[in-house]
């Protein structure tokens, strides 16, 4: 469709501001139901005079569509600050770069991201990226390793992941070097499949059994 042509080429660049998706207005422009004007220069008690017109134009009804204003009053300029023409500064556009302690996520604009990534048919590594940063597992539970693989399921579900690699690449990088060496030949040479499943269910076992050692260890001591 040829913006220009019908007269709707607007001033900003692509996908500078919110898109607009109407499957109907090019074919209301092209029979005349629908007719572009300029800027409105002044109201009148029935109609209203457009920029370059002479005569006034009947009207029935006016719509204000002015848009808004993006603001944030329950903080404060230092931890997310609306700069002109509603521009926010946030990496990956979801995070305020300038907090000491990344817990803030901004979800605005992320969903516009993933509008515009359907729209495009695009939805790829952007909205996985920032899903992967968003997500934060909770601390290895070493005398609940049952509970804490659970938690975690949570947390993925949450996420919105659930490819395998991401899963297991995430539980990897959570466990500390000592519970690690437990598991060292699965990092080391992981299967082709079922990567997540395979690692949980053997921290679940190696810990569950360890913890039965030391009941059965104290059991023995004690008689």
């Amino acid at each position: 469709m040829d913006h220009k042509r019908f007269g709707i080429k607007p001033y900003h660049s692509v996908a500078s501001q919110h898109p607009t998706v109407n499957d109907e207005i090019q074919y209301k422009l092209l029979g005349g139901s629908i007719i572009p004007k300029k800027d409105v220069k002044e109201f009148s008690q029935n109609g209203v005079l457009f920029d370059g017109d002479e005569e006034m134009t009947p009207i029935d009804v006016v719509v204000f569509a002015t848009g808004f204003s993006v603001k944030f009053p329950f903080l404060t300029d230092d931890i997310l600050r609306v700069r002109k023409n509603n521009k926010v500064q946030l990496y990956k556009n979801m995070f305020p770069p300038q907090l000491k302690y990344h817990t803030l996520g901004h979800l605005k604009h992320l969903l516009e991201i993933r509008f515009a990534s359907c729209l495009f048919n695009n939805m790829t590594s952007e909205t996985v990226e920032v899903a992967r940063i968003a997500l934060r597992l909770p601390p290895f539970w070493k005398s609940n390793v049952r509970l804490w693989i659970a938690q975690c399921d949570h947390a993925f579900t949450f996420s919105g992941i659930s490819s395998d690699d991401t899963k297991y690449s995430a539980l990897v990088a959570n466990l500390d070097a000592e519970t690690l060496s437990y598991v060292s030949d699965i990092v080391l040479s992981p299967p082709n499949s079922d990567k997540y499943h395979t690692l949980s269910q053997r921290l679940i076992t190696q810990f569950s059994d360890s913890e039965t050692q030391k009941l059965r260890n104290c059991l023995l001591t004690f008689s």
